[in-house]
C-alpha cells in the first residue's frame, strides 16, 4: 500500500477586521512518485481563532484530503456564544460554526457540506440505513434523517484511531472502552457502519484495518 504524507505547500492569511482568511493548499507525494500539487478548498477562518483552532481546521482537511472527499470553499467559525446546537452548516452562506470546539463536530458539519456537492445515490444510501427520508418533514427527528446519518458516519470515519466512536454528547473515550455503536443513530453496529462509510467514500474508515466484523 502506498504511504502518502502531506506537506503544506501554500499559505496565504488575510487578516480583516473580523475574519481571517486561510488559504490551504498541500502537496501530496505518493511512494515511488514525482510529487504533484492537489487543489484544497479556500477556508476563511471568521473571528479571531487561535493556534489550537487553526491546528484541528488543517487537520480536519488533510483527514478529508486523505479519504478523496472533496470539499466546497467555506467560512469556519469558533464560537462560544449565541450557539443553538454544537455546530452547524449553513448551506446558503456555506458557513461551518463550530460551538463545542470537538474534532467530530468540526467533520460532521463538514461532511455536510461535502454531501451538498458530491454526487452519489442517496436512494441508495437511504436503502442501506433503512431509513424514509433524506431531509424528513418538520418535527423528524435527526436519526431519522439520511442527512444526518450521512454526516455522523462520514465523521465517524474520518477520526483519527486514537479517538472512539462519539455517543450524542460526542465523548471522548479511549478506543478500548467504546461502545460499538454509533448511539445517536439507529442501524450503527459497527459493521454496519463501516459498511455505510465504504458506500459514501469508496475506502475503509481511516481508523480500521479493514475488518467490520468486531461488532454487531
Amino acid at each position: 500500500m502506498d504511504t502518502w504524507t502531506h506537506s503544506r505547500s501554500t499559505r496565504i492569511i488575510a487578516i480583516m477586521t473580523i475574519a481571517v482568511a486561510l488559504h490551504l493548499s498541500w502537496a501530496s507525494v505518493a511512494a515511488g512518485t514525482t510529487q504533484e500539487t492537489v487543489d484544497r478548498p479556500e477556508i476563511t477562518l471568521l473571528g479571531d481563532p487561535d493556534p489550537e483552532e487553526r491546528a484541528m481546521v488543517e487537520w480536519a482537511l488533510g483527514r478529508f484530503e486523505l479519504a478523496g472527499l472533496d470539499l466546497p470553499d467555506l467560512q469556519v467559525e469558533f464560537k462560544t456564544a449565541g450557539c443553538r446546537s454544537r455546530g452547524l452548516y449553513n448551506r446558503n452562506t456555506q458557513t461551518v460554526e463550530i460551538c463545542d470546539g470537538r474534532k467530530m463536530t468540526l467533520l460532521h458539519e463538514l461532511a455536510h457540506a461535502w454531501d451538498h456537492f458530491a454526487t452519489f445515490d442517496r436512494d441508495g444510501f437511504l436503502a442501506l440505513r433503512e431509513l424514509e427520508f433524506y431531509f424528513g418533514p418538520p418535527g423528524t427527528a435527526p436519526a431519522d434523517q439520511g442527512v444526518e446519518h450521512i454526516a455522523e458516519i462520514v465523521a465517524w470515519g474520518l477520526m483519527d484511531e486514537d479517538t472512539a466512536v462519539p455517543g450524542p454528547a460526542y465523548p471522548s473515550q479511549p478506543v478500548a472502552e467504546y461502545q460499538l455503536q454509533l448511539p445517536s443513530l439507529p442501524n450503527s453496529g459497527i459493521a454496519k457502519l463501516h459498511e455505510a462509510f465504504v458506500y459514501l467514500a469508496g475506502i475503509d474508515p481511516l481508523h480500521s484495518d479493514g475488518d467490520s466484523e468486531d461488532g454487531p
